[in-house]
């Protein structure tokens, strides 16, 4: 069996972050004897062409800026820079883990 290696998923709409060791059906504990890291990433509201309708309306854009301790909203590259970190070999004992990407509003 090869050893090594990452699996993990995106994981939207929570606000709270998740709890492996059992995420989705993967165990984390089961994998981590071949060295797999199980990880959630779990980005919040993200400036994407998808929500761009709520960012032009300046009152709904007001609103989700104050609900947030940064001065800027999160982008989709945020949250693909946060997965790329995860996946080196130096990063190989963050295992079991929840890494929320979402410009500080889940510490509120």
């Amino acid at each position: 069996m090869p050893t090594g290696g990452a699996t993990g998923n995106v994981v939207y709409g929570h606000r709270l972050p998740m709890n492996p060791p059992r995420f989705q059906g993967i165990d984390t504990v089961d994998l981590a004897p071949s060295q797999i890291s199980v990880i959630a990433v779990c980005p919040g509201f993200l400036a994407t062409a998808m929500v761009s309708a709520f960012l032009d309306d300046p009152d709904l854009n007001a609103g989700l800026h104050a609900q947030s301790p940064w001065p800027n909203l999160a982008t989709a590259d945020d949250a693909a820079k946060a997965v790329s970190f995860l996946a080196p070999t130096e990063s190989r004992w963050i295992t079991g883990s929840t890494l929320t990407v979402d410009d500080g509003f889940t510490a509120r």
